[in-house]
């Protein structure tokens, strides 16, 4: 049974206080600030909170107390040699929500590898753990946590901790993933360009295609052309069913 002494219980309950849910502030964005927050000025964690996208890369992080110029070369080349991504150690994952260097490989290993050589020494840092934060039974985020040059390995101890959290971290994720879908946009999802949206904003109002091309000066044609496009990124057939869309999500 884990012993924790009194100031530690105490310390877990903020950090359990501060991961909640907050309807408030309940973007995906805000929470995983909110998270990363929580880890370092409660615990004093340097680290950052990942999505993953639909081929499992690590994309959009949020991150505290690290160098702008690590971050751009870890996704410019050194992503593909971290020992802790998630493509590259697919068959643990599943089985450790939180995994250390050493789960993966020995220390020695793991500082002749080109990750550590040219990364790790370069930036100052001297150790790395992930989160795995799961939907269901879906990979949707990680958080890398890493520690610098004076600072000790991650222990045993901080997994621990990091146990207390992790269960209510995944479930305030989802629960702002969901509201996040919810208030999303679908004309911004369809990624339109300016003129498609130019373009549906006129069909919105009842605009015909004729109509269209003379208020924004451009041919029938060029119309048709772009609602072509648009029909295909919103996933509809024409023009009434884009207005009965429309009209439905109410933008």
């Amino acid at each position: 049974m884990l012993q924790l002494t009194q100031k530690e219980y105490n310390k877990i309950m903020e950090g359990l206080d501060r991961v909640a849910f907050d309807p408030d502030r309940s973007s995906l964005t805000a929470y995983r600030q909110k998270v990363v927050d929580c880890l370092f000025e409660v615990f004093g964690y340097t680290n950052l909170f990942w999505l993953l996208d639909e081929e499992g890369r690590l994309i959009d992080p949020i991150f505290t107390n690290i160098e702008d110029q690590s971050m751009y070369e870890y996704f410019e080349t050194f992503h593909t040699y971290d020992v802790l991504a998630p493509r590259n150690i697919p068959t643990l994952v599943p089985t450790a929500p939180i995994l250390k260097i050493k789960d993966v490989m020995c220390l020695e290993q793991f500082n002749k590898t080109e990750f550590a050589l040219h990364f790790f020494n370069r930036f100052g840092y001297i150790d790395e753990m992930g989160i795995y934060i799961y939907d269901k039974s879906d990979l949707v985020g990680v958080i890398g946590l890493v520690r610098k040059q004076g600072e000790a390995l991650f222990s045993q101890e901080d997994r621990n901790r990091l146990h207390f959290l992790v269960k209510s971290i995944e479930g305030a994720f989802h629960a702002a993933s969901i509201i996040g879908r919810e208030k999303s946009n679908p004309i911004l999802e369809a990624r339109l360009t300016k003129r498609e949206q130019e373009i549906v904003e006129l069909v919105r109002q009842g605009l015909l295609n004729k109509e269209i091309g003379e208020t924004l000066t451009i041919s029938v044609n060029t119309v048709k052309k772009h609602l072509q496009n648009v029909f295909q990124k919103m996933g509809v057939e024409n023009r009434t069913e884009l207005g009965y869309y429309l009209s439905r999500i109410n933008v």
